[in-house]
């Protein structure tokens, strides 16, 4: 699993894949998945908001995890 993440701030999931399937990232796909880290990290409270509006970005509320 590959995350972006700012402590107290914000993480954002990126890509996932079982080691059975690929040992590793290619080196030219990490750096891609650096920089769309990035700019969502460093996105604006608005954009993410139209982001997750369009279903590009999907939110997950901790509360919502802390009942199960």
């Amino acid at each position: 699993m590959v995350i972006a993440y700012r402590a107290e701030g914000r993480a954002v999931f990126l890509s996932a894949f079982a080691k059975k399937q690929r040992e590793n990232i290619e080196p030219e796909e990490l750096v891609e998945l650096r920089e769309v880290g990035l700019n969502w990290l460093n996105a604006s409270v608005q954009k993410i908001a139209l982001a997750i509006e369009d279903g590009a970005l999907q939110e997950v509320d901790l509360d919502e995890q802390k009942d199960t």
